[in-house]
């Protein structure tokens, strides 16, 4: 077999395999080993898992450092990761979505989940804390903050993109950080 690549580029194509939540690259290994014994450039980075918009940058500059086209491949919660990426990385010239979350422009993953009753491990996630480099402040997952909210775990009333708060200081603002509520101030904490 001959190795695929972009029709007017002539460079290799590079697959660039993206796992979903619970998982590490590793889950990619029987993929990858067939896939290379194909002849195929594969990269499967380990997705950070820090929420859809910073995942997103990540696997995006990933597939900016490839030379040549890219195919981005995603998994569950990497369909929505590579749909993001998708659009900002250069070269990327195909996504494939292996039962995979496929969201529609501006649709959060708390968007497409609302339909759905909640599953054991829904209503056992808890928001956790996690600090946002250089700020000195504390953020949660905004796909989990939502949730909580709605059940009244706290979290509720912060606005996504750019993330904002409000607290006995007044209306903050996080900049750089789309997927996180910040916490402090006024009452978001549980």
């Amino acid at each position: 077999m001959t190795t695929p690549s972009a029709p007017t580029s002539g460079r290799a194509l590079t697959i660039v395999l993206v796992h979903g939540g619970f998982a590490d690259a590793s889950t990619w290994v029987g993929v990858i080993s067939e896939l290379q014994s194909d002849g195929l450039q594969v990269r499967a980075p380990d997705n950070p898992l820090r929420g859809v918009n910073s995942d997103a940058a990540y696997i995006a500059s990933v597939a900016s450092q490839s030379d040549g086209p890219v195919l981005l491949v995603g998994h569950s919660y990497g369909g929505a990761v590579i749909t993001v990426a998708g659009a900002a990385a250069d070269d990327v010239v195909g996504l494939v979505y292996i039962a995979a979350f496929i969201p529609d422009e501006g649709e959060s993953l708390a968007d497409i989940l609302a339909g759905y009753p909640d599953t054991q491990f829904a209503t056992a996630a808890r928001p956790a804390e996690f600090p946002l480099e250089g700020t000195g402040e504390r953020a949660v997952p905004r796909s989990l903050r939502r949730r909580s909210a709605e059940r009244g775990r706290g979290g509720g009333g912060c606005v996504p993109t750019p993330v904002r708060h409000r607290g006995s200081r007044g209306e903050g603002r996080c900049r750089g950080v789309e997927d996180a509520a910040l916490l402090g101030g006024g009452g978001h904490r549980r």
